[in-house]
């Protein structure tokens, strides 16, 4: 019987925490790709973000239309140590790279729940707390992420 709970927990409980973390970013940094180099020269332009300081770089789909947005996390001025780092959310339109919102966070996280047809972001800013989150959704009105829609 003990084997029986063992196995029990083991299908319910690992498939949740595998879950859990679906949606976490998966940050590299470099990158080759054509389109994430047009992302970052907008940044470069844009915010005046230098892609030779230390950066990365996520594809996600926040809308499910099978076309890409980027979420690149700025590194430059330690914000590991302070555990707020700059995160900025690009889009496309018109086949160009925009900025749909920017981010001070310790981590990212993209939601389950859309609204307006858009997946928002769970922005967690207490280091030693992974359970208290602020919750960004698209605000169409505004053409970005807020916490008011």
């Amino acid at each position: 019987m003990r084997y029986f709970y063992l196995i029990l927990f083991a299908l319910i409980v690992i498939p949740v925490s595998a879950m859990a973390d679906e949606n976490a970013l998966k940050f590299k940094d470099s990158t080759k790709d054509i389109r994430e180099l047009e992302v970052l020269d907008m940044l470069k332009t844009e915010l005046k973000f230098d892609k030779s300081f230390p950066f990365g770089i996520a594809r996600t789909d926040l809308n499910d239309d099978g076309v890409d947005e980027w979420v690149v996390r700025d590194y430059t001025d330690g914000c590991e140590i302070a555990v707020s780092c700059r995160f900025v959310v690009v889009g496309l339109s018109l086949k160009k790279p925009i900025i749909l919102a920017q981010f001070y966070a310790g981590n990212l996280k993209v939601m389950d729940k859309k609204m307006f047809g858009v997946h928002g972001f769970a922005v967690y800013n207490k280091p030693n707390d992974d359970f208290t989150f602020t919750r960004y959704h698209w605000n169409p009105k505004k053409s970005t992420y807020s916490t008011q829609y």
